[in-house]
């Protein structure tokens, strides 16, 4: 599908980078991380040159790029793609989930973040927040259930 895109629409269309980041979903749910990595490293690139820093689509792409990061627990590096991500979403133009998704993958990269970087407070704070959104929403149990965990395990934390 990437292939047959690029050949009709050119390798930097944004179609393509849209592309990419279903494919890298796909990729990041079966545990091809380092493929996952590489289709949402390079749409991220194509949307960020299409559309500018703060799209939406930016922040698509960083959130599911912390999200392998985290997979591989290289959660130092996490920590400022999701933060970025989730100031796009705050920003505006970001749905609901894909915030409440953001400011998950920054509370368990914050939370796994070694040394200066981890805060274990704000963690907790931003897996609330996502918690309350979540619960807003029809059809995100599983994504609710996740936070729930971790904010029970959190709080059981010092």
């Amino acid at each position: 599908m990437i292939a047959i895109r690029e050949k009709a629409l050119g390798p930097d269309h944004p179609t393509v980078a849209f592309t990419l980041l279903g494919t890298a979903r796909t990729q990041r749910a079966t545990g091809a991380y380092d493929e996952a990595r590489a289709h949402y490293e390079r749409a991220l690139a194509i949307v960020e040159k299409a559309f500018g820093p703060d799209h939406p689509a930016v922040a698509a792409a960083l959130a599911g790029l912390a999200e392998v990061l985290l997979a591989r627990h290289e959660s130092a590096e996490a920590v400022g793609l999701a933060e970025r991500a989730v100031r796009i979403g705050e920003a505006g133009g970001v749905s609901p989930d894909k915030l409440a998704g953001s400011r998950f993958a920054l509370a368990r990269a914050l939370w796994h973040a070694p040394g200066p970087a981890r805060d274990r407070d704000r963690a907790r704070t931003l897996a609330r927040q996502a918690l309350d959104t979540l619960c807003t929403i029809q059809g995100r149990e599983r994504e609710r259930a996740d936070v729930e965990v971790f904010l029970a395990d959190a709080d059981g934390a010092p």
